[in-house]
């Protein structure tokens, strides 16, 4: 499956946007701005792009022909490592994160 970025219209904010099936809207966690030394700032364009975040929406699950459905594992605040081929989104210009939920490796506690 490609990848791509998808631009939704202006006046829609992630907390209007309802996933479907089993997929999930991820904030990603900012990349580092500086070395682990602190001394050097490093360009956004040479950033790795972190495959964590916390979950802002969850789809109501995959549904099934016998009318059952598998409910993604992971809640609305929790901390996830997902995959980095995750397709990104733009909501009021702010970038997001889409997932399935078999694409979701790991929930990070957050003690």
């Amino acid at each position: 499956m490609p990848s791509f970025d998808s631009h939704v219209r202006s006046g829609h904010n992630w907390r209007k946007f309802k996933p479907m099936n089993d997929n999930i809207l991820i904030r990603r966690k900012p990349a580092e701005e500086k070395s682990p030394g602190g001394l050097l700032f490093i360009p956004q364009n040479a950033q790795e792009k972190i495959a964590e975040g916390e979950v802002l929406a969850v789809g109501p699950g995959r549904s099934f022909a016998d009318g059952s459905r598998s409910v993604p594992d992971v809640a609305v605040g929790d901390w996830v490592l997902f995959s980095k081929h995750a397709e990104e989104i733009t909501l009021d210009g702010e970038r997001f994160v889409l997932v399935g939920a078999t694409n979701i490796h790991a929930v990070v506690s957050k003690e």
